[in-house]
Formats: C-alpha cells, structure tokens, sequence
C-alpha cells in the first residue's frame, strides 16, 4: 500500500499512543501505593487506553467501510485482514493494561471513571481524520496536475514562439529570393532586348554583304574571297605566335 494511505498515518499516531501508554504503566507499576505519582499516572494510562479504545473502534469502522466498498477504495482483502489483526493485537495490548488499572486500589479522591466521564471533547474522529487525509492527498494530486498542465503550456508557447520565429524567417528568406527572382527576370528581359538589337544588326549586315556581292560580280566575289582568306590566314598566325 501507498505510505500515504490514511490508516497508516492514523495507525502511526495510535502506536505512539500505545508507547506512552505501555512506559507510563511501567512507571506506575513501580510506584508504591498511595504514591500521588502513582495516582497521577494511573488517570493518564486509563484515559489513554480509553482514548485509544475510541480510536480503534473508529479504525475498524473505517476498515468496515473499505472492505464494502472496494470499487472507491481498492483495498484487497488480505489487507483488510492483515488490518483487522493489526487492531486485534492493538486492542489486546491496551485493554490487559486498563484491565490491571482498574483492579488495583487506588486511594483517589475522583475516580477514573468520573474523571473520564468529565473530559472535554474528544477530537475529531478517525473517519473525519481519514477524510481529511485523502482530501489533503486530493488537493496536492491536483495541485501537481495543475502544475504540470502549467509547465506544459509553458513548453508550448515556447515552442509556438519557436515556430512563429522560423516561420518569419523563412519569410524573410522567401522575400529576399522572390526579389532576386525579379532582378534575374528583368536581367533576361534586357539580354532579350539586346539579342533583338544584334539580330536585327546582324539581318542588315547580311543583307549588305548580298548585295553587295550580287553587284561585284563573279570577279569580285573571287576578290572577297581571297581577301577573307588571307584575313583568316593573318588572325590565325596572330593567335598562334
């Protein structure tokens, strides 16, 4: 089981009880009769075996419960039985203690029993105890779920902020290219322009050259070939020397 469960916190407080009980029984049996210490801790060992009376019957109700309803509390049954024994035992050790206090003679001027009977409240009930401790166990599962979905929204308006900068730097990335997309396009459509003008250059040249040719004759166009020849013999010898 959990070391939260609720009867482990209260069967931890009822064995303390039961120690300062069992030492201040050890202390009164020692005392001689008629001692006022003797009286003194024979009320705080009755009261105390009363109290922890009470609280065990609180306990096995509680035990009760859970073994009835294990739908809510999940507890099997060897554990409900291990508890059981555990307030059996606990019940045998207080009551042979009460039992021995009760048969002594004790010159008291208040009885125990009118001294229990005048006690103030009790405090609050091992079930109201028990209800305490899970709504405690309640409140801090939620206060750690509320934790958690807080660092969750945290990571992730981290990693929005993350994406929100990726995003504007690929923006600015695809800007930066569509710019230069645009500066490339205007560049092809001046080369265009310029291939336009050289073309059309190149139609007048050759359309001179044509008629330039049709006008000279067979002789001169032997003349031109032989000048472009020897040009071509002169660029040639140029470029290899």
């Amino acid at each position: 089981m959990s070391v939260q469960d609720p009867f482990y916190l209260v069967r931890e407080e009822i064995q303390d009880s039961v120690r300062e009980v069992q030492t201040n029984y050890q202390k009164w049996n020692q005392l001689p009769d008629g001692n006022a210490e003797k009286i003194t801790l024979a009320r705080d060992v009755q009261a105390g075996c009363d109290s922890i009376s009470w609280q065990l019957d609180e306990l096995d109700e509680a035990i009760t419960m859970a073994s009835t309803n294990y739908s809510r509390f999940k507890i099997e049954p060897d554990e409900i039985a291990s508890r059981r024994r555990w307030t059996t035992s606990c019940r045998g050790q207080i009551s042979g203690i009460a039992t021995k206090i009760k048969s002594a003679k004790i010159d008291d001027p208040q009885p125990i029993d009118r001294l229990r009977d005048a006690a103030p409240d009790r405090p609050k009930t091992v079930m109201n105890r028990v209800q305490f401790a899970q709504e405690q166990e309640n409140q801090g599962f939620i206060q750690n779920s509320t934790g958690e979905q807080a660092m969750l929204m945290r990571q992730q308006d981290h990693e929005l902020d993350q994406l929100s900068e990726s995003v504007n730097r690929l923006g600015a990335v695809s800007l930066t290219i569509s710019q230069e997309l645009d500066d490339q396009g205007a560049l092809l459509d001046e080369l265009d322009e310029d291939l336009e003008g050289v073309r059309a250059r190149l139609g007048a040249v050759q359309r001179k050259l044509t008629h330039v040719i049709k006008k000279s004759g067979i002789r001169g166009q032997i003349c031109m070939i032989v000048f472009l020849l020897v040009l071509l013999g002169v660029l040639c010898a140029l470029a290899f020397s």
